[in-house]
């Protein structure tokens, strides 16, 4: 079922991000990342972003042994547990987005942004032809009481923000359609594509999962020979933001 306009316009306005750490941060030791070594093979992660109903890691492998690594075809998984060690049917688990996934998506979003603004637009002009023609109304009366000044007021404050809300619409539908036009010409090229990499040799990219529901904590899976390797991370507070933000 398509989202309805309203339902559009409610997610723009109450759209948010969260933050992530590993397990272990510290903001002393600035530990933003996870690191894993197997075999001669160092494994670290990143949390990068969450927003736009996605969740973005980025990972790095450097391979340093004198064997290649094969990462599995289901190579990453986002799980969100508050108990790690515990997992099980009730845990939510969502494979990495490829470029296909990546490019739909953000064409959806572009999509949405454009029926957002179109409606936005809309409704503007419908609240202000219906204050015009109240206006033609009043105009027509023979005297004018107190009543009729507080409708008239009323009448107008209530326009006056609905075009004001109208107008932060379409502003907002615009940038989520350029960002989504953003990611749509640079995201599908920095996503982590390898299968196998070589000894001497490293790789980098990043990790995309959609999540419509932020969690309080994720575990991102990954498959590398016989080994799985498990990146843990929970949301950071709110101290922890401030020295993540720089301030």
């Amino acid at each position: 079922m398509k989202p309805s306009i309203y339902t559009l316009m409610i997610a723009v306005l109450t759209s948010c991000t969260a933050q992530y750490v590993p397990l272990d941060y510290d903001t002393s030791l600035n530990n933003n990342q996870t690191f894993i070594e197997v075999d001669g093979v160092a494994y670290t992660m990143e949390f990068v972003s969450s927003n736009d109903d996605l969740v973005t890691f980025w990972l790095h492998i450097d391979n340093q042994s004198e064997d290649t690594v094969y990462l599995g075809d289901k190579a990453t998984m986002a799980y969100s547990s508050p108990d790690f060690e515990a997992e099980n049917t009730n845990i939510v688990a969502e494979g990495a987005l490829g470029p296909d996934d990546v490019e739909f998506f953000y064409r959806e979003k572009v999509r949405n942004a454009n029926t957002m603004a179109v409606a936005a637009v809309i409704f503007g002009a419908a609240l202000i032809v219906a204050d015009a023609a109240a206006d033609n109304r009043d105009s027509k009366k023979e005297y004018w009481s107190k009543k009729d000044e507080r409708r008239y007021q009323s009448r107008n404050a209530l326009t006056d923000f609905g075009v004001f809300t109208a107008d932060m619409l379409v502003s907002s539908a615009g940038e989520q359609k350029y960002t989504a036009k953003e990611e749509l010409r640079y995201l599908p090229g920095e996503l982590f594509r390898k299968k196998s990499i070589s000894p001497g040799f490293s790789h980098d990219g990043k990790l995309v999962f959609k999540n419509n529901v932020l969690y309080k904590y994720y575990r991102v899976k990954l498959l590398a020979n016989d080994y799985t390797l498990n990146f843990d991370f929970r949301k950071a507070k709110s101290e922890e933001k401030q020295v993540l933000r720089g301030y």
